[in-house]
């Protein structure tokens, strides 16, 4: 191996320590941020916590299931 080699080597562990640093901070703000929106979801739409919890979750199935169709015709 040479220094070359060891120099990518080593910016691909730089990249992959970032990019983990970084999916852990989005994950930890969403879930902060769905603690602090649920409930005032809730309230205003006069639902219990599980009715707008099940809302929130048909909300993504039906994100995901869209942009995955969309993804599969292309």
């Amino acid at each position: 191996m040479n220094a070359a080699d060891a120099g990518v080597r080593n910016s691909s562990f730089v990249l992959l320590a970032v990019a983990m640093l970084a999916i852990g901070l989005d994950v930890g703000v969403a879930r902060i941020t769905y603690g602090v929106v649920l409930p005032a979801f809730a309230r205003d739409l006069q639902l219990s916590l599980t009715a707008a919890g099940r809302s929130e979750r048909f909300t993504l199935l039906a994100t995901c299931s869209a942009r995955w169709s969309r993804l599969r015709s292309t």
